[in-house]
């Protein structure tokens, strides 16, 4: 990787646990749907992160998951858990930011920020282990 590449990945890596304090933030201010969007694109970030530190990129959501299903769950590099959660994260916010009358709830952001907490700890472990160490 280049030192631009190096820097991109621990920039997206301090932006993923910024937006995770944004939503922890909007969590205690009971602002639901917002909360589940920061908790999506906070797990976006780290991914976006990986996929940089593997000198891969996607333009899209959907890329981004694919490219992430494809590299790193489908042959166990990372927790199939882990897939799991970025998926039901990207449900959540289509389904907060675009459907009417959709709110998430207490216990469902709650449930998704340990969850999410968890996901960019083990990615940014990943990441600091296979990438920025070499």
């Amino acid at each position: 990787m280049t030192e631009y590449q190096i820097e991109l990945v621990k920039y997206r890596l301090q932006k993923s646990e910024d937006t995770l304090n944004d939503a922890v933030y909007l969590a205690i201010g009971k602002k639901w749907n917002s909360s589940a969007n920061r908790l999506y694109y906070s797990a976006y970030y780290s991914v976006q992160a990986l996929l940089m530190c593997h000198e891969l990129s996607s333009k899209t959501h959907k890329g981004a998951r694919q490219l992430f299903h494809q590299n790193f769950i489908q042959n166990n590099t990372i927790e199939k858990e882990l897939g799991d959660l970025y998926t039901q994260l990207f449900e959540a916010r289509q389904e907060s930011d675009y459907q009417d009358f959709s709110e998430q709830t207490e216990e469902s952001i709650n449930y998704f920020i340990s969850k999410t907490r968890l996901f960019i700890s083990q990615i940014k472990e990943f990441i600091e282990l296979n990438c920025l160490n070499n």
